[in-house]
């Protein structure tokens, strides 16, 4: 089996027999095997393939799909990275953002409770500390999951301002993901951190293997919560006094399926130990669907939002044949993603954090905040993104301060 750190590493040309596996077998894509051999050979000969920069999601099934383990991912970000160099990206994605100030992030954001536009105020805190523990930016977004006693003795840090740059490994945007490695670099050498716990999966795999391709420099350990989570459970840490007896289904991170089946199972196994029955959709673990964000990943798409709906509505399609009566996650990202396009799909099951869940199993249930914030999030992009979508020209973002 693969380690993680591998499926970062660059496409190896040399390696590639051009055998089209890598494509065929993705779960987003649906291309025949001849189509995929072509496409392969057109993208090392630097062709511009229209489909690859409309339809892939970026989302590292081909990676794992590689019988001889050599990134296609990677070469198709190549091709991301250079019409975004030539072209700037689209201006009807500026919403998406990060670093724009009125991006979809911080329109949600405002949204929020006063009791939780406060808490992320105390995550900003630059006192000097060893360990601390990393929210990411899709927590930020739902900071009132990190109000459990599951997450006693965690020292929160960190901001929209000092996001791991998933969105721009994810599309293409090299200047900006060296941006944030510069940006975090100064942060956590001002803090002094030696060790961080991180509260998403993208933020894990960002920091330990993406990153330091880019220019972070600065040396730590760094830890998903759900193991911390995992251990804890086993040991008995924790009483199960509200068992969560509903059957449910679960959305795959994915970076979660890079992490490997033990880090997958333990999701599943985090669920039996308070009672929920776990019943898979057809495509699960390293054949998973994205949530719907990724589909808003490709340079030529540019977060249209017809394309995240499609994304998020075969989710929630597939989900519901399940016979589920949940849909969990592990990722806020998920969460958000899920809970605002299943506004265009009422039959939706409902999304519910991993953290929410056993929150409620332990006798502390959370309040049900991500309907509010899906529509937030929805009505920031009808005032913001639609009058833009007329737009079909491109733009070049401003710099990250440093």
């Amino acid at each position: 089996m693969r380690q993680p750190e591998d499926l970062f590493a660059p496409y190896n040309a040399d390696a590639c027999r051009i055998c089209g596996g890598c494509l065929a077998a993705c779960p987003v894509v649906d291309v025949d095997l001849a189509t995929a051999r072509k496409t392969m050979a057109d993208l090392r000969e630097g062709k511009r393939v229209a489909w690859v920069e409309r339809r892939c999601q970026t989302c590292l099934a081909c990676n794992l799909a590689c019988p001889d383990g050599n990134n296609p991912m990677q070469l198709i970000l190549t091709h991301f990275a250079r019409t975004i160099r030539e072209k700037g990206p689209r201006r009807w994605g500026r919403y998406f953002q990060q670093q724009q100030p009125d991006n979809f992030r911080r329109v949600a954001a405002s949204k929020l409770p006063e009791e939780d536009r406060e808490l992320l105020d105390t995550w900003r805190d630059e006192t000097p500390v060893e360990e601390i523990t990393y929210p990411g930016c899709n927590v930020s977004n739902t900071p009132w999951l990190t109000r459990t006693k599951l997450l006693d003795g965690h020292d929160i840090r960190g901001g929209f301002d000092l996001c791991c740059g998933e969105p721009f490994f994810r599309t293409g945007m090299e200047d900006e993901l060296r941006q944030c490695a510069r940006r975090l670099n100064a942060w956590l050498g001002r803090l002094g951190v030696k060790r961080m716990t991180v509260l998403c999966t993208a933020g894990v795999c960002l920091f330990r293997y993406v990153l330091p391709q880019y220019g972070l420099t600065h040396k730590m350990e760094v830890r998903p919560i759900l193991e911390t989570l995992y251990d804890d459970f086993q040991a008995g840490k924790y009483e199960v006094v509200a068992p969560q007896q509903m059957k449910v289904t679960v959305q795959e991170s994915c970076y979660g399926k890079v992490l490997g089946p033990d880090y997958m199972r333990k999701v599943r196994d985090l669920l039996a130990m308070i009672g929920c029955e776990v019943v898979e959709m057809q495509h699960h673990g390293e054949q998973s669907l994205c949530c719907g964000i990724g589909a808003g990943f490709p340079p030529t798409v540019g977060y249209h939002p017809a394309a995240l709906m499609r994304g998020a509505v075969r989710v929630w399609r597939e989900a519901g044949k399940t016979g589920a009566e949940r849909l969990v996650t592990y990722c806020s990202g998920c969460l958000l993603t899920l809970s605002a396009m299943g506004l265009f799909y009422p039959p939706n099951l409902g999304a519910t954090h991993l953290f929410d869940l056993l929150a409620c199993a332990v006798g502390e249930p959370m309040p049900d905040r991500i309907a509010p914030i899906g529509r937030s999030m929805i009505g920031g992009a009808v005032r913001k993104q639609f009058p833009r979508l007329v737009d079909f020209g491109r733009s070049h973002l401003e710099p990250f301060e440093p």
